[in-house]
């Protein structure tokens, strides 16, 4: 708790849509973000974007959640400092814009609630990127079918998606969308490509990179 609260710049600037207001410090409760999680998700437009997640020439970055039951975004906001320390400046809590094509959270929220609907959005045969069984330092690429995924595939998260923004685009106008699920830990990677089909939302590669 006091770690946490020497990396925080009181009084905190807390933004509510357009309302803005400061907590002081001694009513600062400890947020344990996504760490108490057996893993944590990111989201991409693009595979290049990845990349950014190695840099060390970051000065600010974000830490958002999604919640995908009332369409709502939490954004944490840091920023490094000369001695290179990473400081949460403010938090800001508004609404998900979505333009007139489906908005990749309302999509997502119902692909993992809703197997009925997952099943709809699924291109056959669904690119499967794996770890060759027989050798650690190769991959293999095949594909799965429909029953195969749900026989496999992971539990998704229904209530809200993390994302640390590195300073990757995250546009509703994208036509893609990739999805990471990462443990804490525990060997656990996976990580799911969606593309837009028309006005829609389409989920067409899994990639398990488990160990």
């Amino acid at each position: 708790m006091s770690l946490q609260q020497k990396r925080i710049h009181f009084p905190l600037t807390f933004i509510n849509g357009k309302t803005v207001s400061e907590i002081e410090q001694r009513f600062w409760k400890k947020d344990n973000l996504f760490t108490k999680q057996s893993y944590y998700t990111m989201i991409f437009d693009k595979e290049s974007d990845m990349d950014l997640m190695t840099t060390t020439k970051l000065k600010s970055a974000k830490f958002e959640w999604f919640y995908l039951k009332t369409n709502k975004i939490k954004t944490y906001n840091f920023k490094r400092e000369s001695n290179g320390a990473w400081i949460l400046n403010s938090i800001a809590l508004n609404s998900i814009k979505s333009n007139q094509n489906e908005g990749f959270i309302e999509f997502f929220h119902k692909f993992a609630s809703d197997s009925i609907f997952q099943r709809s959005r699924i291109h056959v045969p669904l690119t499967f990127v794996t770890t060759d069984p027989d050798d650690d330092f190769s991959i293999l690429e095949t594909t799965m079918e429909i029953n195969q995924w749900f026989a496999f595939s992971p539990d998704l998260p229904t209530v809200r998606l993390s994302n640390i923004n590195y300073g990757q685009s995250n546009s509703d106008e994208s036509g893609t969308k990739i999805l990471t699920m990462k443990g804490l830990g525990n060997g656990f990677s996976n990580t799911l490509y969606f593309r837009r089909q028309g006005k829609q939302w389409e989920f067409y590669k899994f990639e398990d990179l488990s160990n």
